[in-house]
């Protein structure tokens, strides 16, 4: 008889916490229900995997569509995602024009029950796949996770050899062309000529049911110098350029699939314009001002009404700031529509530039702050970002504080650089540190012995005024470890460290925004000298796994495994917008997270909320804060020794999973972690970070499995994974190809890892460290992509 938890056990004796990961998933929908009919069927892309599930009583549609040319090898597979994952599928293909009657069905053909469907030629249509799960005794059997992939190579259009200028084919004004990228990298060069006295409302598109197109013009008479570029301006992902006039000339068009990564089965791209044209718009007032020379004059505090008329139109400005300089420089532009952008040159030099923004000055607009500028004559030019578009109306002002002398500051500056930074001893509290100019920054140091330190605290208090502070080290101002806003008294600020390692760190303090002044503050900073003794050694207290996800793979699953007795109280968070703070773009919007154990959900979060328990038990474990009504999701949860997982989704983006241990029970231990991703140079990121507490070192097994992932049905596997470890932005050990040795292969048995080809190219690294913060980072040799499993294990 059918057995959830019998599975789940077989899952887990496979080795790590990773491969019992999709159960827990056994009666919730995927990411793509609903989808159990053809019309709610999900596109599915060609050569792109879908993490998928069947639960009770499920089907799962998807459909595709091959272009006019047709195509060839046509694959649709089924196969477990994860080590060890089971599951018996069966697979429909039906043509759009019959869903009644299959063309093609298969039961099994691929991996243990999974399906497999192959056609060697495929004519041109739109075309349904219908997954299923075989019935156990007449019941219907849940299939916990599966992935589903679709392949073919698509013939090539009729307008094929096009790939180069030289071999561009004529389009006609008003002709509309069937075309396809049929392989990735594929590229479609179309060439048309504007005759007499040129033309107007140029408009040159592209369209389709799926696919992602980018769309470049060239010209006149040149197939290199560049005259627009549009990604998705088109309907949905497609692509459209729109001009307003062109002079007379042959122009060229390419069509690329976008990041030439992908093919389009068919698209069609059109072009048409208005032959004759017509006299340029004017432009606003301040016209002619297209060059620094031609440049207008603005006065402090002035607002000038202008406009983009044309595309490729800038305006060029002059100020100049007199013999005493000036504070509190302000140059902004707003509107109702446009995206601007602005460069400032000087001083006394149209050429070279001191400072750019794109959009701080509100929506896409922009802004340039500077605290203090010296004397001299500058100039401000203002163009539309990407130079493709016209805005109709925008205005641009300047203003300053002239002849105002810097004010002296506090008795600590000048400290606005590292090479400045003030020192800050154990224990000392600084007063009379001032923000005393907008754009003021004050810096301090300290110094950890060689033993290292436990219970540092570094925080800014005052009357009034809204800090933000940054920690960076050990021995690199570049390294940042830790940030905060309002951590401390409301406006101040509070780092707080469970350990720093030995070395010199550096603390910078700045008003938040950046834009206004402090009268006072002070600074403090102090900590416990060594690190606690724990029980037997160093110890892991922090796991955390840094990745991404994409709208074919949106959920994040980490499994980690306590050992010992008792409970133990965890800190678990999902992280998502709060690490555009510390640097990480296109972060997932907004997380939600779930804890798992087997199959029985425990606990989920999303959107954390503010303040209380969360916020203080942050701060003795030294994470960062995150801001109040932030969407990223944390929770607190008391468990005892066993294998769980963390399931985080919510779009795609880069997210952060963290573990920390809560309550000093040292019975109770992290052990284990294990997430896997698909990383490369066209997939995402995958790095652990590991807190090693205690005193004394902790040897760690930390493994990045690809081709090791075969034997379990993974098929898109990373072929050459590389292993770094890092403390800090410091290299300790790397290894790229483990070499297969007895040791290590016996210390996979000994913490119950799966083992490894000896002649695989997989890494392995057996490692023994000190206390201190880590970070695990699995790169791709070669540069190629796939499927990575990353694993860090205490060795007992």
């Amino acid at each position: 008889m059918f057995s959830f938890s019998s599975l789940f056990r077989r899952l887990f004796a496979v080795g790590g916490a990773l491969a019992a990961a999709a159960v827990a998933q056994a009666q919730a929908p995927d990411a793509f229900e609903e989808d159990d009919a053809p019309a709610t069927a999900k596109v599915i892309f060609n050569g792109v995997t879908q993490n998928r599930s069947i639960h009770f009583g499920d089907t799962d549609w998807a459909t595709f569509t091959i272009g006019g040319a047709g195509a060839t090898a046509l694959r649709i597979e089924t196969a477990a995602p994860v080590i060890g994952g089971s599951g018996d599928t069966e697979l429909w293909l039906y043509n759009a024009t019959n869903l009644t009657k299959e063309l093609l069905y298969a039961d099994d053909g691929a991996l243990g029950k999974f399906s497999l469907i192959t056609l060697a030629n495929v004519v041109p249509g739109t075309y349904f796949i219908r997954v299923g799960s075989v019935p156990l005794a007449g019941a219907p059997v849940p299939i916990a996770a599966y992935t589903l992939r679709a392949t073919w190579t698509d013939r090539a259009d009729s307008f094929e050899a096009d790939n180069t200028a030289a071999t561009a084919k004529a389009i006609a004004n008003g002709e509309t062309q069937e075309r396809s990228i049929h392989v990735a990298n594929d590229e479609d060069w179309v060439s048309f000529t504007v005759a007499g006295s040129g033309a107007t409302n140029v408009r040159i598109e592209t369209a389709g049911g799926i696919g992602d197109t980018e769309l470049f013009l060239f010209g006149p008479n040149s197939s290199t110098v560049q005259l627009a570029y549009n990604d998705d301006f088109g309907t949905g992902k497609f692509a459209q350029i729109a001009v307003a006039s062109l002079v007379p000339g042959t122009y060229f068009a390419r069509v690329t699939s976008f990041g030439q990564s992908n093919a389009i089965s068919a698209y069609t791209l059109r072009a048409s314009w208005t032959e004759g044209s017509v006299a340029p718009p004017t432009g606003d007032s301040f016209e002619t001002d297209d060059t620094a020379a031609a440049a207008k004059a603005i006065a402090n505090g002035e607002t000038q009404n202008r406009s983009i008329h044309v595309v490729g139109d800038v305006d060029f400005v002059r100020f100049t700031i007199g013999a005493n300089g000036a504070t509190n420089l302000r140059i902004r532009t707003a509107g109702v529509a446009g995206d601007t952008e602005i460069f400032l040159f000087g001083p006394n030099s149209p050429t070279t530039q001191l400072d750019y923004n794109d959009d701080a000055g509100g929506g896409t607009f922009s802004q340039i702050v500077r605290a203090t500028v010296p004397a001299g004559t500058y100039v401000v030019k203002v163009g539309e970002f990407g130079n493709d578009r016209t805005i109709s109306a925008y205005a641009l002002s300047v203003s300053w504080t002239d002849s105002a002398p810097v004010p002296p500051g506090d008795s600590y500056e000048i400290d606005n650089t590292p090479a400045t930074a003030k020192p800050i001893a154990n224990g000392q509290t600084k007063a009379n540190f001032s923000i005393h100019v907008a754009g003021d920054e004050d810096w301090s140091t300290f110094v950890i012995g060689p033993n290292g330190a436990s219970n540092v605290r570094i925080e800014t208090a005052g009357a009034s005024g809204d800090t933000e502070m940054w920690l960076y080290g050990p021995n690199e101002a570049t390294a940042l470890l830790a940030y905060d806003d309002e951590g401390a008294a409301p406006g101040f600020s509070r780092i707080v460290m469970p350990y720093l390692g030995p070395g010199t760190y550096f603390v910078k303090v700045a008003e938040f925004g950046n834009n206004g002044t402090i009268g006072s503050y002070s600074l403090r900073a102090s900590w416990t000298d060594g690190v606690p003794v724990a029980t037997t050694g160093g110890r892991l207290v922090n796991l955390s796994i840094l990745t991404s996800t994409t709208p074919e793979s949106p959920t994040v699953i980490v499994g980690f495994v306590t050992t010992g007795t008792g409970a133990k109280s965890f800190l678990l968070r999902g992280v998502g917008p709060t690490l555009s703070t510390l640097g990480v773009g296109d972060a997932m919007a907004d997380p939600k997270l779930q804890l798992f154990r087997g199959s029985a959900p425990l606990a989920d979060n999303d959107n954390w909320g503010a303040g209380g328990a969360l916020r203080d038990a942050a701060t003795a474990v030294g994470a960062f804060q995150l801001p109040d009504n932030s969407r990223d999701a944390a929770m607190i949860q008391t468990l005892g020794a066993g294998a769980f997982t963390v399931q985080v989704n919510g779009g795609s983006g880069a997210v952060l999973v963290e573990a920390y241990e809560a309550s000093g029970n040292l019975a109770t231990r992290l052990a284990n972690v294990s997430a896997r991703a698909f990383v490369g140079s066209g997939g995402g990121l995958l790095a652990g970070g590991f807190v090693i507490g205690g005193q004394g070192p902790r040897t760690l097994l930390i493994r990045a499995v690809g081709p090791g992932l075969a034997p379990f049905g993974v098929t898109d596997f990373l072929a050459d994974p590389k292993l770094d470890i890092y403390s800090g932005r410091t290299v300790v050990q790397s290894n790229d190809n483990w070499g297969g040795t007895a040791a290590l292969t016996a210390t996979f048995a000994r913490v119950g890892a799966f083992g490894l080809t000896g002649t695989s190219r997989d890494s392995v690294l057996l490692v023994t460290l000190q206390p201190g913060a880590y970070s695990a980072q699995v790169s791709s040799v070669g540069g190629a992509e796939g499927s990575v499993l990353l694993e860090v294990y205490e060795v007992p």
